[in-house]
């Protein structure tokens, strides 16, 4: 996918290069710094300041490990900008189920005389509280960035195990006469990385099989835990179920740019389906 994309690029860059203005320009040999035009004036300042960025970002290492200690202004490494752009979509799927944000509840984002502030940062559990109906009943989803669950012994919270940290959880809690329960939660990992499925008549690209099994990690580690999937920017996505048509689960979903909408609605439709088995399975046992 980000080939592809790179490849539309250039042949746009192509195409302009191409063009009989840039036979009268020469080669640039030396950049004039401290010139007060490059510094100062509208537009000059704006390119020559993007394009100091550009170059800094280059002589530096974009590792998982270094990232976070790095400052270069609006640049991120690609793999976190589709971390937090997914975080923005599983909000919209759940808002497209009928569910309604709920502000007071939520903590991703502080209103100031400055505009609003967004506070999507890993490590710090930040939330979005929804409410909604579902067959007839009252639930709460509420959806954490990097929400962390440690080793505890407490039953239904955290994990029995090692600590995790998925990049989204997302809980589902039924209201009852004011009476709230905890039905289960699901997590998401965003992984801006594919594999080929070469077995297809047409190539489909599809999760790793590394990413499928930390899937089955979230889902056996964390308690409470009904299902655990992958988003990728892929063309198929997969969904192993242990016996249920929706959960108990893992597997993966599709989201990218291009398929948008389609993959937004793949998955509220999802999200909308265990909500619904999630009841169920509650009616059953009271």
């Amino acid at each position: 996918y980000l080939l592809f994309e790179i490849g539309q690029w250039l042949d746009m860059l192509q195409d302009w290069l191409n063009r009989s203005f840039w036979m009268t320009v020469g080669s640039l040999v030396f950049i004039p710094t401290n010139s007060q035009v490059l510094q100062k004036r509208v537009g000059y300042r704006d390119v020559f300041r993007y394009d100091s960025r550009l170059k800094t970002a280059f002589l530096i290492s974009w590792s998982p490990y270094q990232t976070e200690d790095v400052s270069l202004g609006d640049l991120k490494a690609i793999y976190e900008l589709y971390e937090y752009w997914c975080f923005f979509q599983l909000r919209k799927s759940v808002l497209s189920i009928s569910f309604h944000e709920d502000s007071r509840e939520s903590n991703f984002y502080k209103k100031s005389e400055s505009g609003l502030n967004i506070r999507l940062r890993k490590g710090t559990g930040s939330k979005i509280e929804f409410t909604g109906t579902i067959a007839d009943r009252k639930m709460r989803i509420n959806l954490y960035y990097n929400r962390r669950f440690r080793n505890t012994s407490q039953k239904d919270k955290g994990t029995y195990s090692v600590a995790c940290q998925p990049d989204y959880s997302i809980s589902f809690i039924l209201i009852d006469d004011e009476v709230q329960t905890d039905l289960g939660q699901v997590h998401f990992d965003a992984k801006y990385k594919y594999d080929v499925d070469i077995t297809e008549v047409a190539l489909a690209t599809i999760s790793t099989t590394t990413d499928l099994m930390k899937m089955h990690a979230y889902k056996d580690a964390i308690r409470n835990t009904i299902g655990s999937y992958v988003l990728f920017p892929g063309t198929r996505g997969r969904l192993y179920q242990e016996s249920d048509p929706v959960i108990p689960s893992i597997g993966s979903f599709t989201l990218k740019p291009s398929t948008l909408i389609s993959d937004i609605e793949a998955i509220a439709e999802f999200l909308n389906h265990v909500c619904v088995r999630l009841i169920s399975n509650y009616l059953e046992m009271i």
